[in-house]
């Protein structure tokens, strides 16, 4: 297994099937882990019969707090010192992105100041505003 727990097998050993090559899994009972919680949101979206993904909260960067480094919004993660995961959380998305087009799934990035930028970008906003939400 990988450090990252990524498999490039067909099948994950008895893990359940969270363990795929990155990108969106097309198997309807398994989802790619892709590297974090929002990425594989993305694959979930999909099975459950999504045509568009509104990316909210993906500034994918870290915030300077009284100093120090902070990789989440809330408090209940510890940040390890050196430790920055955003470069590797940002890694599968051109698969993501491959996947999805491949698929006609649209990925729209709706995160302010967002380093996430192999999506089109727009504000919230002008998103529900295009549609005629």
């Amino acid at each position: 297994q990988a450090e990252d727990g990524i498999r490039d097998v067909e099948r994950s050993r008895g893990l359940g099937d969270v363990y795929k090559r990155q990108g969106i899994e097309r198997r309807p009972h398994s989802v790619a882990w892709n590297r974090s919680s929002g990425a594989s949101a993305i694959n979930l979206a999909y099975h459950l019969g999504a045509k568009t993904v509104v990316l909210l909260g993906f500034d994918m960067k870290r915030k300077i707090v009284n100093g120090k480094p902070k990789n989440n919004w809330h408090e209940d993660h510890k940040t390890v010192t050196g430790n920055n995961p955003y470069p590797r959380f940002l890694s599968v998305f051109p698969m993501i992105k491959k996947d999805a087009e491949a698929l006609g799934l649209e990925i729209i990035n709706c995160t302010p100041n967002s380093e996430l930028k192999i999506f089109p970008m727009m504000s919230l906003e002008e998103f529900v505003a295009v549609r005629g939400l």
